[in-house]
């Protein structure tokens, strides 16, 4: 399994332990990044509306971090 696929998984997991049925094709990485042996995803779960995942791989450590963030406002700023 690839990394991206590894945090998709992760926030399923993590959906299905809140007592959620996540539908597979509604968790995707929206935003993937690798540096060295440390991977970084944004995974949004887009059936619950405003809610992401940040998924975070710590080579070193061998440790894999999820994080859970609700979108409280979006704020518009025109340009200058």
């Amino acid at each position: 399994m690839n990394a991206p696929e590894r945090a998709v998984s992760l926030v399923q997991d993590y959906l299905e332990g809140k007592g959620q049925r996540p539908h597979k094709n509604n968790v995707k990485v929206v935003w993937f990044c690798k540096t060295l042996q440390n991977w970084k995803a944004i995974v949004a779960d887009l059936s619950k509306g405003g809610v992401f995942f940040e998924v975070t791989y710590n080579g070193s450590k061998s440790e894999t971090y999820v994080d859970a963030y609700k979108k409280i406002e979006n704020v518009v700023v025109a340009d200058e």
